[in-house]
């Protein structure tokens, strides 16, 4: 959003809600704590558990901009 502010010289809203929020944000910040915190105990390689969390959240980009394109929501 900074960065954002900068180049245009204003505030530039990022989504589709009103202000910083961004669901994408919110929903890949809610599974990758719940994939830590489930992989964390067991004996698993960080390694793996890094590769499941990027493929977790290129699924939710993915996800987020199939609905947009589905109601013609420009992001």
């Amino acid at each position: 959003m900074f960065f954002r502010r900068i180049v245009h010289k204003k505030w530039v809203n990022p989504g589709f809600l009103i202000g910083p929020y961004l669901l994408i944000y919110g929903f890949g910040l809610f599974f990758l704590t719940n994939i830590y915190f489930i992989f964390q105990s067991q004996s698993i390689n960080p390694i793996i558990i890094i590769l499941l969390m990027g493929f977790v959240m290129t699924l939710i980009e993915l996800i987020g901009r199939l609905i947009s394109l589905k109601n013609k929501i420009r992001l």
